[in-house]
């Protein structure tokens, strides 16, 4: 039953609230993927990669673009496989006779280049994962179908995501999105006003709706702290969803003293257990608060996701870890794999069935996650600190 009290703070939330009203400015310009509810489908975001990397498609760019791409891939593709073409045979080629397929053979994107005998195929992921062993699957689709050319597979992901297979190079649209804004800045006098508005808004729309945008965030931040009692009667009020298991891990870990919580994302939350918090805060282009190594848990349909990452950052302190987990697969369970150079999961397990936290009211659903944190804890939690606790003096 709502106090006054309770109807007091949803008082001045509405009266006097700058920060919504800033937040409201930010996401209030108009966008076009937005307005036609874009931003939620795999095959428009992969149109439109499809129409970008296309040299000979209306965009005005040639190959400027897919060349930009390619040469990043290949930075990272040549630390995994050194029959992958280098950055300067990418530099030297003309790609204008590449050919761009969409959907051959279920996969998202294949670029050809005959003359050359090379092609990059791309898994696109926005809001699904992988299923079906389909990595394995297209990737010796393009195996029987072009033994001789060179190949690079790559896996475009949200965040914090890894591809099954490691023949194939992670990227996230955190690092695409900074080669499309590359593409602007170096290409914007030579592009039409129709084209730069339309680049302009696709990397808005995916800064705001599918990356972790800081300057948004920050502000979301500051109206919760400043009218959190508000927020949490609006958040009673809401159908169950993600926002609602969200916001109560981020409570529950927040209110933990074992744990520390680090910054929010598009449907988990990120933690660290105090015991780690010597680790040294050399991360980049992930969290605020630079940490390299974090917990996170990932609301999904059916089950909510625990895993440890190991996110962008110094590379020597990643090695160091990397070099650290692999004397324990057991328990570091998905660290088998070659160290990837942006994010690298480390463990990943099933915290909790989604509908076991719909099946009842707030307060059993608040009960379930505190226990089953509880009993990751006094588990596999403590046995990663006391592994991971042994680089503290290195």
């Amino acid at each position: 039953m709502e106090t006054q009290s309770d109807m007091q703070a949803l008082i001045d939330f509405v009266h006097d609230n700058r920060e919504l009203e800033r937040l409201e400015s930010l996401t209030g310009e108009f966008n076009a993927f937005t307005a036609l509810g874009l931003e939620r489908y795999e095959i428009r975001h992969s149109n439109f990669l499809a129409w970008l990397l296309d040299p000979s498609e209306t965009h005005g760019l040639s190959d400027y673009f897919l060349k930009l791409f390619l040469r990043s891939i290949a930075h990272d593709a040549m630390e995994e496989n050194k029959d992958f073409p280098t950055v300067f045979d990418i530099d030297g080629w003309d790609l204008d006779g590449c050919e761009v397929r969409r959907e051959w053979r279920n996969i998202d994107l294949l670029v050809l280049n005959h003359e050359k005998r090379f092609l990059c195929l791309l898994e696109n992921k926005v809001f699904s994962g992988q299923h079906s062993h389909q990595l394995e699957r297209y990737k010796r689709v393009v195996d029987e179908e072009y033994p001789d050319y060179k190949k690079v597979f790559v896996y475009l992901h949200v965040m914090e995501d890894e591809p099954e297979q490691e023949q194939y190079i992670p990227l996230s649209y955190s690092q695409l999105i900074p080669i499309i804004e590359q593409t602007v800045a170096a290409k914007h006098t030579v592009l039409s006003q129709e084209i730069l508005t339309f680049l302009k808004h696709y990397t808005e729309m995916v800064r705001r709706n599918i990356m972790h945008d800081s300057q948004l965030q920050q502000i979301c931040q500051q109206i919760y702290k400043r009218h959190r009692r508000a927020l949490d009667l609006i958040f009673q009020h809401i159908p169950t969803g993600y926002s609602r298991i969200q916001q109560m891990l981020s409570e529950l870990i927040e209110a933990d003293p074992d744990l520390i919580a680090d910054d929010p994302f598009k449907n988990g939350i990120h933690f660290l257990p105090a015991t780690l918090d010597w680790f040294p805060k050399t991360g980049k282009d992930w969290v605020s608060s630079n940490r390299i190594l974090l917990f996170n848990i990932t609301v999904q349909p059916e089950v909510l996701i625990l895993s440890l990452y190991l996110g962008p950052g110094d590379q020597a302190v990643r090695s160091k870890v990397y070099e650290a987990v692999q004397k324990n697969l057991s328990l570091f369970n998905k660290a088998h794999r070659k160290l990837t150079p942006v994010w690298f999961c480390l463990y990943r397990s099933s915290f909790l069935p989604t509908e076991d936290l719909n099946a009842g009211d707030e307060e059993s659903a608040r009960t379930l996650i505190k226990s089953k944190l509880d009993e990751f804890k006094k588990g596999p939690m403590e046995k990663i600190v006391a592994h991971l606790n042994v680089l503290k003096n290195q």
